[in-house]
């Protein structure tokens, strides 16, 4: 489905179902930066290139082991993210970073007994048909990964800035962000650590903060287990671990 793969120049996140198939985000045709003084490729600069160029490249894929046949589920994503499969596998989530949201792409047809997707009537997805998982967050998204209960751990990797919305109507402007932010963005942007808890339906049920990122911040992803979380990070050299 979807438009013929074309060459993967940002391979995110990914997913595996039971069958062995590999969910995985693009999230932009604009390749990973070399950094210009460190040497080595910057995926933080190729988000900011990205992000202030405006760019809605991202996708959703999926690679078939089986076939070795790579197949386009969902593009348009400005910024694919994190990706997550539901624990019953009819829907896979992927974050878009730049509009603050998950989106939910549906493999199969919903079941709505009961109220509906989520709990409030309404159609009812079908197999291919994408919709709303989450939005309205309180910071930038990144990583999500499956909880063992079935629901989700959302990590959010900044506070929200006003920034992009003052940028919008100045291109020439974002251009020139783009290769200064790497050196400013450590004082544009406020330090904190956060993660969301959200239920099997995407409802947030738990918020777990660090408000000026004095313990843990600029937290990209987080993985439960053994009730323990693991918090990786954008800023650190370690991983920090959270007794649930």
């Amino acid at each position: 489905t979807g438009s013929p793969p074309s060459p993967l120049a940002y391979a995110n996140d990914l997913d595996l179902d039971t069958s062995g198939a590999v969910y995985f985000s693009s999230s932009s045709d604009h390749p990973v930066a070399l950094h210009p003084l460190a040497g080595f490729y910057d995926t933080m600069r190729g988000y900011l290139l990205t992000s202030l160029h405006g760019g809605t490249t991202g996708r959703l894929l999926r690679y078939d082991p089986a076939s070795r046949r790579t197949a386009v589920l969902l593009e348009g994503i400005s910024y694919a993210n994190g990706v997550a499969l539901s624990a019953d596998g009819a829907w896979v989530a992927v974050v878009e970073t730049n509009l603050n949201r998950v989106l939910r792409f549906w493999l199969r047809d919903a079941d709505c007994r009961g109220g509906g997707v989520g709990g409030g009537g309404g159609a009812c997805p079908r197999a291919g048909e994408t919709d709303v998982l989450i939005d309205k967050l309180p910071g930038t998204p990144d990583g999500i990964s499956r909880a063992p209960d079935g629901g989700f751990w959302l990590a959010l990797v900044a506070p929200l800035s006003p920034l992009p919305r003052h940028l919008a109507a100045w291109p020439r402007l974002r251009t020139l962000l783009s290769h200064l932010l790497p050196w400013v963005a450590p004082f544009a942007v406020g330090s904190w650590g956060a993660v969301v808890k959200l239920d099997e339906r995407g409802r947030p049920v738990e918020a777990l903060y660090d408000p000026d990122g004095s313990h843990v911040a600029t937290v990209s992803a987080a993985t439960e287990v053994g009730g323990r979380l693991f918090l990786g990070n954008l800023g650190g050299r370690g991983v920090s671990v959270l007794q649930l």
